[in-house]
């Protein structure tokens, strides 16, 4: 990078540290191919998968700065097999800091002694698509035989979990049973919107099997399954009451969510589409994607399957640091720099043009 922002004093990156979550998308490949995903998941530059002593070094490096929450992601992350001895591994020598697995599930039932183990630091949000068993419409993550007793036992093992649904279209009908499914087994639920993508595995033509979005450009594809947050809410607000909260989840800085009551059930419902941060500077002046595709916002750092770090989301390849082959010393340099991006950011109510 050719310019470098004013640095940031080290206590103040230590809070902001502390106020993000530190993403690692650890694989590129998953065991479904959901039409609204991105081909490779939060991966958005493709390469060799990260080792074990690879993901061991980014952590202990976000540590050192300030980070002690971390999300892990892929694809599926549960594929890589070395995932929860290196979380062990990392939780013996910081019992203060916590992580979050996004996950469907895929090898969750072989390791759930270790998520009660270590459910005071271990947590799982779990993607799910429908509420009913049958897979349609690019819908892979069903509520089966085999999902019902992996939820039963994070339920009864009292591991924290979540939870999250994808609206489009061809789903909103199942955010009742979702909800339903979520107060049986004690979870609370997130609702996201449909983000804007330059690529959707709907779209892609080699890849989908989802033959009737396949001649669809991922923008037209966005306009036919996109349902807007408000409707969610106004949905849920008639069908069942909801209320909102006024202790909202704390995700980081992120997009605009509200969080809800909803029969019980703690639900919080994403409202990109209402506004995000971003950084003057690099996003709002001179970003080409601000106000056409980019949405998330400031959100939270990402280190990709491949080791290159960035904004989770950000299409701007002018912010990228390769850590492959880094030293801790450069790690954490890096890990700075992406953290003064966080330290001047401005909310921006309806950042994409097309809402």
């Amino acid at each position: 990078m050719n310019q470098r922002p004013e640095i940031t004093p080290k206590d103040e990156v230590k809070k902001i540290a502390s106020q993000l979550y530190f993403s690692i998308a650890i694989i590129k490949e998953c065991n479904y191919k959901c039409g609204y995903c991105y081909p490779f998941g939060q991966n958005k530059t493709i390469g060799i998968n990260m080792s074990a002593e690879e993901f061991l070094s980014i952590v202990e490096s976000a540590i050192e700065v300030g980070f002690n929450k971390f999300k892990i992601s892929g694809g599926e992350p549960t594929l890589v097999s070395w995932l929860f001895e290196k979380i062990g591994l990392l939780l013996d020598m910081h019992n203060e800091i916590s992580f979050t697995i996004i996950t469907n599930g895929k090898n969750l039932k072989r390791n759930l002694d270790f998520l009660e183990q270590r459910r005071d630091n271990v947590g799982i949000q779990f993607s799910l698509d429908l509420a009913s068993h049958q897979m349609r419409d690019g819908f892979y993550k069903t509520f089966n035989p085999e999902t019902e007793n992996l939820l039963e036992n994070l339920s009864k093992r009292k591991i924290k979990t979540r939870i999250n649904m994808v609206v489009t279209k061809h789903n909103m009908n199942e955010i009742d049973g979702i909800i339903n499914l979520a107060r049986r087994f004690g979870f609370t639920v997130k609702l996201f919107n449909l983000f804007l993508q330059n690529q959707y595995i709907a779209t892609d033509g080699i890849n989908n099997s989802i033959g009737k979005y396949s001649s669809l450009s991922p923008l037209d594809y966005w306009k036919e399954e996109y349902v807007k947050p408000d409707e969610v809410l106004k949905y849920l607000k008639v069908e069942y009451g909801a209320r909102i909260l006024d202790s909202p989840e704390n995700e980081g800085f992120g997009s605009l969510q509200r969080t809800l009551e909803v029969n019980g059930v703690r639900v919080i419902l994403l409202n990109s589409a209402g506004g995000a941060f971003f950084n003057p500077d690099i996003c709002i002046n001179k970003c080409p994607f601000f106000g056409k595709t980019c949405e998330k916002g400031m959100f939270n750092p990402l280190v990709s399957s491949n080791m290159v770090l960035h904004i989770d989301d950000c299409n701007n390849s002018k912010y990228r640091w390769d850590l492959r082959g880094k030293s801790r010393a450069q790690m954490i340099s890096s890990i700075n720099s992406i953290i003064e991006l966080f330290s001047n950011i401005k909310f921006v109510e309806k950042p994409l043009s097309l809402y």
